[in-house]
């Protein structure tokens, strides 16, 4: 049995149940891990995350798609492909300048 198929299967260098003469006294010798504590894909836990996070990040979605929702909404209004462009722009500097004054506002707090 080669190193990767031992350790594959639970088995350390030295171990009795490894290549003779492969080990040691003096060598580390790597134990198996009990059938009962090994995890299997069924046993793994399904998410680490916490409900309060996941609900969380939920409204945090839910929010972004009513924003981005309404600003299609304003756009599929515009008469021409050249309004859309232009609408478009105009959201992304109201956007940014949003932006901007939340920054600014954190930044004055964190002083």
């Amino acid at each position: 049995m080669s190193a990767n198929a031992e350790t594959r299967h639970g088995l350390g260098v030295g171990s009795p149940e490894g290549s003779a003469g492969s080990g040691s006294s003096a060598t580390t010798v790597a134990q198996p891990t009990p059938a009962a504590q090994r995890l299997r894909p069924g046993d793994w836990p399904l998410c680490p995350y916490t409900d309060a996070l996941l609900v969380r990040a939920r409204a945090e979605r839910a929010r972004r798609a009513l924003t981005l929702g309404s600003i299609r909404a304003d756009l599929e209004e515009q008469p021409s492909a050249q309004s859309i462009r232009t609408s478009a722009r105009r959201w992304a500097t109201d956007v940014l300048a949003l932006a901007e004054d939340v920054a600014a506002e954190k930044t004055e707090n964190a002083r």
